[in-house]
Protein backbone atom coordinates (compact mmCIF):
# COMPACT_ATOMS: atom_id res chain seq x y z
CA UNK A 1 0.00 0.00 0.00
CA UNK A 2 1.07 3.75 -0.56
CA UNK A 3 2.66 5.49 1.85
CA UNK A 4 -0.13 8.87 2.71
CA UNK A 5 1.25 12.32 3.87
CA UNK A 6 -0.06 14.99 4.75
CA UNK A 7 1.72 17.28 2.74
CA UNK A 8 3.19 14.77 -0.19
CA UNK A 9 6.37 16.59 -1.04
CA UNK A 10 7.00 19.01 -4.21
CA UNK A 11 3.11 18.37 -5.19
CA UNK A 12 2.35 19.22 -2.04
CA UNK A 13 4.21 22.56 -2.02
CA UNK A 14 3.07 23.25 -5.46
CA UNK A 15 -0.70 23.20 -4.50
CA UNK A 16 -0.27 25.51 -1.70
CA UNK A 17 1.65 27.70 -3.98
CA UNK A 18 -1.65 27.53 -6.00
CA UNK A 19 -3.76 28.41 -3.52
CA UNK A 20 -1.88 31.27 -2.97
CA UNK A 21 -1.58 32.69 -5.91
CA UNK A 22 -5.34 32.26 -6.43
CA UNK A 23 -6.16 34.23 -3.03
CA UNK A 24 -4.16 37.34 -3.94
CA UNK A 25 -5.25 37.40 -7.45
CA UNK A 26 -9.21 37.58 -6.57
CA UNK A 27 -8.26 40.54 -3.69
CA UNK A 28 -6.76 41.74 -6.99
CA UNK A 29 -9.82 41.69 -9.15
CA UNK A 30 -11.60 42.52 -6.29
CA UNK A 31 -10.02 45.65 -5.91
CA UNK A 32 -10.23 46.74 -9.47
CA UNK A 33 -13.98 45.45 -9.32
CA UNK A 34 -13.93 48.02 -6.26
CA UNK A 35 -12.59 50.93 -8.76
CA UNK A 36 -14.36 50.27 -11.60
CA UNK A 37 -17.90 50.44 -9.48
CA UNK A 38 -16.71 53.06 -6.69
CA UNK A 39 -14.49 55.84 -8.92
CA UNK A 40 -13.64 58.19 -6.98
CA UNK A 41 -14.62 56.57 -3.63
CA UNK A 42 -13.04 53.43 -4.11
CA UNK A 43 -9.99 52.99 -1.51
CA UNK A 44 -6.38 54.10 -2.09
CA UNK A 45 -4.26 51.34 -2.69
CA UNK A 46 -2.33 51.60 0.46
CA UNK A 47 -5.65 51.18 2.06
CA UNK A 48 -6.44 48.71 -0.31
CA UNK A 49 -2.91 46.32 0.68
CA UNK A 50 -3.45 47.03 4.04
CA UNK A 51 -6.94 45.58 4.36
CA UNK A 52 -5.96 42.80 2.30
CA UNK A 53 -2.61 42.41 4.62
CA UNK A 54 -4.87 41.62 7.17
CA UNK A 55 -6.53 38.85 5.62
CA UNK A 56 -3.92 37.04 3.96
CA UNK A 57 -1.72 37.26 7.03
CA UNK A 58 -4.97 35.94 9.21
CA UNK A 59 -6.02 33.15 7.12
CA UNK A 60 -2.31 32.03 6.41
CA UNK A 61 -1.57 32.17 10.15
CA UNK A 62 -4.97 29.89 10.59
CA UNK A 63 -4.05 27.69 7.70
CA UNK A 64 -0.71 27.07 9.03
CA UNK A 65 -2.00 26.36 12.72
CA UNK A 66 -3.95 23.71 10.90
CA UNK A 67 -1.05 21.96 9.14
CA UNK A 68 0.44 21.64 12.80
CA UNK A 69 -2.64 20.63 14.93
CA UNK A 70 -2.94 18.15 12.46
CA UNK A 71 0.75 17.20 12.43
CA UNK A 72 0.82 16.71 16.14
CA UNK A 73 -2.57 14.96 16.72
CA UNK A 74 -1.83 12.62 13.90
CA UNK A 75 1.88 11.79 15.61
CA UNK A 76 -0.21 11.89 19.29
CA UNK A 77 -3.13 9.46 18.07
CA UNK A 78 -0.87 7.52 16.38
CA UNK A 79 -2.36 8.30 13.20
CA UNK A 80 -1.59 8.88 9.66
CA UNK A 81 -3.34 10.88 6.59
CA UNK A 82 -5.18 8.67 5.12
CA UNK A 83 -7.21 7.76 7.73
Amino acid sequence: MAECSLLPGLYGYFIQLVLVVVSASVLLLKKKREERLEGENARTWPVFLLDSSKQLVGSGYLHFTNLACAVSLGVALHGNACQ
